[in-house]
C-alpha cells in the first residue's frame, strides 16, 4: 500500500474520526462539567455494557462482512447474512439485559442507589437506534467509500452534541437518563441518513446462502470469541471501579480516561483500510507488501502520537485543570499512566487489524484467553489495592502484554522489529513533504 496514493481518502478517514475526538471535547464541556459525579458515573457503567454488546455484535457478524465482502463483487450473499446476524444478536442482547436486569446491577454496581437500573431500561432503544448505522459503517468499508461514512458519523456525533447543547440551555439536561435519550435520538438520525447513502452497496443481488452463512460464521465465531475477551478487557476496569470504589470513583477514572479516545480514533482510521488491505495481500501472497506496509503504519502512527504521549506524561495536572476547571484534578495521575499507550497502541492496532485480515482468528482466540486471564487478575488485585490509579496500571500493563504476544504471533509470517520500524522514520518525511505538495496541487 502506497500511502501516498490514498491521501484524499486518507484525509475523509482522519476527519472522520476526528469526529469522536471532537465528541469528546464537547462531552467535557457540556456532559462531565455539567452532570453530578454520580449520574455521569451511573451513565459510564451503563455505556461500557451497551459497547461491549455493540462490540461483540460487530465482531459476530460486521468483521466477516468487511472481509469477506471486500474479497468479492458479488456480496449480495454476505449483505443478507451479516444483517441478518447483528440484528439476532441484539434481539438477543435486548432480552437478555431486560429479564436479567436485577442480576446486571448486582453483578457491575453493588453500591448502586437505582441510577444504573433505571438506565438499563434503554438499553433495547440504544442498540436499535444505531443497528442499521454501525451495519452500513462495515458495508462502506468494503469499497472504500469514506465520505459517505464521514457524513454518517457526523450526523451522530456533531448532531448528538447539538442536542445536548439545545437541551442544556432550555435547562432540560439534568440527569444521565436525559442523555441516554439524546444519545438515542442522535443515532436514529443518523440511522436514516445511512439507510440513504447505503442504497447503492444495497441494490446488488439479494439472496440467502447456506454457504455465505456458515463461512461468516466459521470466521465470525472465532472473532466474536477474540472481541469477547477485548470488550472484557477494555471494560472491566469500569467494573472493578464500580464494586470496590462505587460510581463516583468511575466518574473520575472514566473523566481521566477519555483522553485515551485520540488512540482509538487512530485505531479506527487504521481499520478502515487495513483489515481490507491485508486480507486482499494475503490471499495475493503479498507478505513482504504486508511487511512494508506495517512498518510504515506503526511508525507513523506513533510519530503522530508523540506530542500526546509527551502531553500526558509530563503535563497531566495542566489539562484535568483547564478541561474540568479543578473538579477532576486528583485524576493526573490516571492520565500520566494512561499516556503510555501512545508508544504501545501503534503497534496493537497494526497487529490486531492483520491477523483479522490473514484469517488466522482461531489462534489469536487461544491468546486472548490467556491475555483475559492476565488481565482480569492484574486489573482486578491492583484495583483492590490501589483504587482508581492502579485500575489504569492494570490496564496498560495488560494492553501491552497482549501486543507483545500479537507481535511474536506475526512472526510466522513476516520479521518485524522495533528496528525495522524506526528505520521508516525518513518514509514518513518524505509521505509528509508528499502529501504538502499533493495538497497544494488541489
Amino acid at each position: 500500500m502506497q500511502f501516498g496514493k490514498h491521501i484524499g481518502k486518507g484525509l475523509w478517514a482522519f476527519a472522520d474520526k476526528a469526529l469522536p475526538a471532537l465528541y469528546g471535547i464537547g462531552f467535557i464541556l457540556l456532559v462531565i462539567r455539567v452532570l453530578p459525579e454520580g449520574e455521569y458515573g451511573a451513565f459510564v457503567v451503563v455505556q461500557s455494557l451497551y459497547m461491549i454488546i455493540a462490540a461483540l455484535g460487530s465482531s459476530l457478524a460486521l468483521q466477516p462482512l468487511t472481509k469477506f465482502g471486500a474479497e468479492t463483487k458479488e456480496n449480495g450473499a454476505y449483505i443478507v447474512a451479516g444483517l441478518g446476524m447483528i440484528t439476532a444478536f441484539f434481539a438477543a442482547a435486548s432480552l437478555l439485559t431486560t429479564a436479567g436486569r436485577p442480576f446486571l446491577v448486582s453483578l457491575v454496581s453493588p453500591h448502586d442507589e437505582g441510577k444504573v437500573a433505571s438506565l438499563l431500561r434503554y438499553m433495547p432503544l440504544l442498540l436499535f437506534s444505531g443497528l442499521y448505522r454501525t451495519f452500513a459503517v462495515s458495508l462502506l468499508q468494503t469499497t472504500y467509500a469514506v465520505a459517505r461514512i464521514f457524513w454518517i458519523d457526523a450526523v451522530y456525533f456533531l448532531g448528538t452534541l447539538g442536542l445536548i447543547a439545545g437541551m442544556g440551555i432550555l435547562g432540560r439536561f439534568t440527569t444521565a437518563s436525559d442523555l441516554v435519550l439524546l444519545i438515542i435520538a442522535g443515532q436514529t438520525a443518523s440511522t436514516l441518513l445511512a439507510m440513504v447513502l447505503s442504497r447503492k452497496e444495497m441494490s446488488v443481488r439479494m439472496a440467502f446462502s447456506k454457504q455465505a452463512l456458515s463461512q461468516m460464521w466459521h470466521f465470525g465465531k472465532y472473532t466474536f470469541g477474540g472481541s469477547s475477551i477485548y470488550s472484557v478487557f477494555s471494560q472491566m476496569d469500569i467494573f472493578f471501579i464500580s464494586s470496590f470504589v462505587g460510581v463516583a470513583g468511575v466518574a473520575v477514572y472514566s473523566a481521566s480516561k477519555i483522553f485515551t479516545r485520540i488512540f482509538d480514533m487512530v485505531a479506527q482510521v487504521a481499520q478502515m483500510f487495513l483489515i481490507p488491505f491485508s486480507s486482499k495481500a494475503y490471499k495475493d501472497g503479498a507478505l513482504e507488501k504486508m511487511r512494508i506496509t506495517a512498518e510504515k503504519a506503526i511508525c507513523f502512527s506513533t510519530l503522530l502520537l508523540l506530542p500526546v504521549f509527551l502531553a500526558m506524561v509530563f503535563l497531566p495536572g495542566t489539562m484535568m485543570h483547564l478541561l474540568y476547571k479543578g473538579k477532576y484534578d486528583h485524576g493526573a495521575v490516571i492520565v500520566q499512566i494512561f499516556g503510555f499507550l501512545a508508544l504501545v497502541s501503534p503497534w496493537n492496532v497494526v497487529l490486531s487489524n492483520y491477523i483479522v485480515g490473514i484469517g488466522k482468528a482461531r489462534e489469536t482466540f487461544y491468546y486472548a484467553l490467556l491475555f483475559l486471564v492476565v488481565a482480569g487478575v492484574s486489573i482486578y488485585f491492583l484495583t483492590a489495592s490501589f483504587g482508581v490509579a492502579g485500575a489504569s496500571a492494570g490496564y496498560v500493563g495488560s494492553f501491552t502484554f497482549i501486543t507483545v504476544v500479537f507481535l511474536l504471533y506475526i512472526q510466522r509470517f513476516f520479521p518485524l522489529s522495533p528496528r525495522s520500524v524506526a528505520a521508516r522514520t525518513h518514509d514518513f518525511w518524505v509521505f509528509v513533504r508528499t502529501s504538502i505538495e499533493r495538497l497544494r496541487t488541489w
